[in-house]
């Protein structure tokens, strides 16, 4: 589910019927530090920060499939450990890529991704995140930290250098589909989260959304960042065809 080719004509999509959901930038977060968020990654193409992902063990990354659409490993590092998109931590190189078999491109159903690394994802500020159980619920209300480098307003085209973070609660199912039923609703392997002015954005995408230590969700797209009228949406890792799908591949 994508931020609609990198929230670009946003307002063009905002007047259509049934469009695809758009592509997934921290709004109205803040600063925060990779030693609180030691399992975020920045997925990088060709050496520029490109989407976010997650620690999952030592030579697994979690990501979001229209992340990995179009690109070879050999055109993918990822660099952990540290605050910042573009300085610090480490870089680790990518080996082989995984998109989830159901991923469609056009809805964006079943929008997550695997990395497996060339060497192990060790080191200063790099831990592995908790991941659900098959079929875990997710309860309306709870408050859920998105975390990312992506943009920090509808307004700017450039990704934040400092990691951000902002705290949103997970929204009612039937009330976020009802919100995005011009752009294809959402199912069961989605899940949204978000209040006026709060959510990710573009650069945030394949992200990690974590609740009570465990990572609920991957950012995958929306309408327009923190406009009040629409949710920020995200693969449900808890979904069973997804939970399933990345124990049978990474065995984790």
């Amino acid at each position: 589910m994508k931020w609609f080719a990198v929230f670009l004509l946003v307002s063009a999509i905002s007047n259509a019927k049934c469009s695809k959901l758009p592509e997934g930038r921290i709004i109205g977060g803040e600063n925060g530090d990779i030693s609180d968020f030691p399992y975020q990654l920045s997925l990088r193409i060709a050496g520029r920060h490109n989407c976010g992902a997650s620690v999952i063990s030592k030579r697994w990354v979690l990501t979001a499939a229209h992340c990995l659409e179009k690109i070879l490993a050999i055109d993918i590092t990822l660099r952990a450990g540290s605050t910042f998109s573009n300085t610090g931590g480490k870089i680790i190189p990518a080996d082989k890529l995984f998109m989830h078999p159901d991923y469609n491109s056009r809805w964006s159903d079943y929008d997550v991704g695997l990395i497996r690394t060339k060497t192990d994802l060790t080191g200063d500020n790099i831990e592995i995140v908790r991941l659900p159980n098959f079929n875990d619920p997710i309860n309306t209300g709870d408050i859920a930290t998105v975390s990312g480098w992506g943009y920090t307003s509808n307004n700017t085209q450039i990704v934040s250098e400092h990691l951000k973070f902002v705290n949103i609660p997970i929204v009612d199912q039937g009330v976020c589909n009802s919100a995005l039923k011009n752009y294809g609703g959402v199912r069961g392997m989605m899940f949204c989260a978000g209040e006026p002015g709060k959510d990710a954005c573009q650069g945030d995408s394949g992200g990690p959304i974590v609740s009570k230590g465990v990572q609920i969700g991957v950012v995958s797209g929306g309408i327009e960042c923190g406009n009040p009228k629409y949710y920020g949406v995200y693969t449900r890792l808890a979904n069973a065809n997804v939970r399933a799908w990345i124990r049978n591949v990474a065995k984790i």
